[in-house]
């Protein structure tokens, strides 16, 4: 299930290791850049008598950066002041998952060479990080950071809930490479039907629509299921109850 984003979501990361779930919808999302790049890579060889080098295809990497401004959260005509905490706890809360999220997990907790699992992450973003099921892709999560504004300044105070400070506001910014589970590429003659030839195989999906082959034909090893739309499911998957009350995650799935 860990390729579900809930019904709400916009963004989802999700932490394969442990099946934590970080999600933001579209209300807490102002998007500052986005970028997707695929970058096929050769081995370059220099030969005697020849202008040009000889170059070896060797595989396509593919990275997205993505990043975004959360908040400000302030109270409004429409907004009570209680909301507004929520919304700021729950932001200091994304913070905490997901910084945890780039650490592994252990088999023996007193072992530190005892790494079970690496800190892999499952990520979704409408439609354009998905895979060819419409769930998340497989990534790694090279870096991610956020820029909290808290208010220490001499024109504010900080937003004090308790001892806990609460940031106001957050810039996001994320780096994701793709790991590909299924492998994407087109299709040359198959078993000499020409018909098959310049077919996409699945993989991962961008824009609005995958690849489609012209009515009527399809590649052989092209698997249906890459044609359904995007799962959804609400709440945050594999948090223990007792966590989302402490984090007020419980009141903000409510909203």
């Amino acid at each position: 299930m860990a390729d579900i984003a809930p019904a709400k979501a916009v963004l989802s990361i999700t932490s394969l290791a442990t099946g934590r779930l970080v999600w933001w919808d579209h209300s807490e999302m102002k998007l500052t850049g986005y970028s997707d790049n695929v970058s096929p890579n050769f081995n370059e060889e220099i030969v005697y008598g020849r202008m040009d080098p000889i170059m070896t295809y060797q595989g396509t990497t593919r990275a997205i950066n993505l990043s975004f401004k959360e908040g400000p959260y302030v109270p409004t005509k429409h907004v009570s002041k209680s909301k507004v905490m929520l919304q700021r706890r729950g932001m200091l809360m994304r913070s905490t998952m997901l910084l945890a999220m780039q650490y592994p997990t252990y088999s023996d907790t007193d072992n530190a060479l005892s790494i079970s699992r690496p800190p892999l992450v499952r990520v979704w973003f409408a439609n354009l990080v998905r895979n060819g099921r419409g769930g998340g892709l497989l990534c790694a999560m090279p870096s991610v950071s956020f820029r909290a504004e808290y208010g220490h300044n001499s024109a504010t105070v900080p937003t004090v809930d308790g001892n806990d400070i609460l940031p106001n506001a957050g810039t996001w910014e994320f780096q994701f490479n793709v790991l590909h589970e299924q492998t994407p590429g087109w299709t040359d003659d198959w078993a000499g039907k020409s018909e098959a030839k310049g077919l996409w195989m699945g993989g991962e999906k961008w824009g609005s629509e995958p690849f489609k082959a012209k009515k009527g034909k399809t590649a052989p090893f092209v698997n249906s299921e890459d044609q359904i739309s995007a799962p959804t499911q609400t709440g945050l998957e594999s948090m223990p109850d007792a966590e989302k009350t402490k984090w007020g995650i419980d009141q903000l799935l409510k909203r």
